[in-house]
């Protein structure tokens, strides 16, 4: 430590440190005694042997994030939802097809006697369906929305419709997204197939900009008839009655 000269005589004089400030700066004996171990250690070691302990940390650090990923992506099947704007997981009904996509994008609003125009329609758990598949049974094509009164008011006699077994009812949404209809049909215990389709391409090939508006469509895949407005249960019935 440097000296330190005080007073404005030629002497100088040395001032020691207290011995309590040496105390408080050194190390413990034991700290210096581990600290020298493991100095010798890694002195004693070949380069090859810290190469393989270093390769061996930094293995056993890879591990150890693997299984912490495991660990919170969890175990078991797969949860089938949708997240929300908050970014929390909804749980989705197994009627809710989550996406769709039109396929025949032809010109004209179609009218009764033309083949209705073919879209896909995909479920939470990936399984994709086509208009087309349902060849061979009659269908009801319903276009609607969770903010049109009459909408929800005609929902109950869709759901009714629907179980007679008889005819297949596809309600494909107007512009909304899949959060907004999943508590909608739970609300209401529409298990029948509800279709978001929030880019609006089935709903502008169909001509829907007035809702609701309904297409009874044949088992061979032309339309028989298209109500718009809403309806009661028994025209739905009597419609889907002389479908062929």
């Amino acid at each position: 430590m440097s000296d330190f000269l005080i007073g404005r005589s030629n002497k100088t004089r040395t001032i020691e440190p207290a011995p309590v400030e040496r105390l408080a700066l050194a190390e413990p004996v034991e700290a210096n005694a581990n600290r020298e171990m493991v100095n010798a250690s890694k002195s004693a070691q070949s380069p090859v042997e810290r190469s393989i302990r270093a390769w061996s940390m930094r293995r056993f650090a890879a591990v150890a994030l693997l299984a912490l990923f495991a660990a919170l992506a969890g175990c078991g099947g797969q949860r089938t939802g949708v997240s929300s704007g908050s970014g929390v997981l909804i749980d989705i009904p197994p009627g809710v097809a989550v996406e769709s996509r039109l396929v025949d994008r032809g010109g004209d609003v179609p009218a009764p006697g033309d083949v209705a125009p073919d879209f896909t329609f995909t479920f939470a758990n990936g399984e994709t369906r086509r208009l087309s598949d349902l060849r061979g049974s009659k269908v009801v094509v319903n276009f609607w929305a969770t903010w049109c009164a009459p909408c929800a008011e005609e929902m109950p006699d869709l759901q009714r419709l629907d179980e007679r077994g008889d005819v297949v009812v596809l309600g494909v949404n107007r512009l909304e997204l899949p959060d907004v209809i999943i508590p909608f049909a739970r609300e209401r215990n529409l298990t029948f197939t509800l279709i978001a389709n929030p880019d609006g391409d089935i709903v502008e090939r169909y001509g829907a900009k007035n809702i609701p508006i309904s297409y009874f469509i044949n088992s061979d895949g032309t339309i028989g008839y298209r109500q718009l407005g809403i309806m009661t249960f028994e025209m739905m019935q009597e419609q889907v009655d002389r479908l062929r």
